[in-house]
């Protein structure tokens, strides 16, 4: 996953990009490129680093997505899948409190893990 500075840096070069395109359709020429090739210079590397870069990012994000999608939907399925109007107000942790008194179970379903504290601690 990129940092939110490469992000924007990837961000930049798509528009950077287009406006190479724009020029070039403006000007009636194709890419400049340059031997020995230049990657900030030439037109099509640029463009197509650029491109690359963004699609590799969109595959990052959407694989993250997924993945915080499906442990939404366990907690969810954890909750018994409340209403918004249920849930309006409340914090996760007055919902597992009501719903484990005891605290949260293990997956084998036994109840020796540890409770929640639902007042500022951690």
């Amino acid at each position: 996953m990129v940092t939110d500075k490469e992000a924007a840096d990837v961000i930049d070069r798509l528009h950077e990009s287009k406006s190479r395109v724009a020029a070039m359709c403006k000007e009636h020429r194709g890419p400049r490129m340059s031997i020995p090739a230049d990657r900030q210079r030439d037109d099509d590397l640029f463009i197509c680093d650029a491109v690359e870069d963004a699609a590799s990012e969109i595959a990052a994000l959407r694989s993250r997505l997924a993945e915080e999608t499906a442990i939404v939907d366990r907690i969810w399925d954890m909750l018994g899948r409340p209403s918004y109007e249920e849930l309006k107000g409340r914090s996760i942790y007055d919902l597992v409190a009501e719903l484990h008194p005891k605290g949260l179970s293990t997956p084998t379903g036994s109840d020796n893990a540890a409770p929640l504290k639902t007042e500022g601690g951690t």
